[in-house]
């Protein structure tokens, strides 16, 4: 097993994600974080659903 790896998470804005990113770096769980707008496509309770994230 590999000591490295890739975490993906979405959320809802980028002042949510802030805290989590300063988190990440303050600790050293990561070198790099990036933040990449996102465009999902799905459905909820048999609806289709398009929605940005963080």
């Amino acid at each position: 097993m590999s000591k490295y790896g890739i975490v993906l998470t979405t959320f809802e804005n980028e002042e949510q994600a802030k805290p989590i990113i300063s988190e990440i770096l303050t600790s050293k769980l990561a070198a790099c974080v990036q933040e990449i707008k996102i465009k999902s496509h799905y459905t909820w309770k048999d609806n289709f659903v398009m929605k940005m994230s963080y």
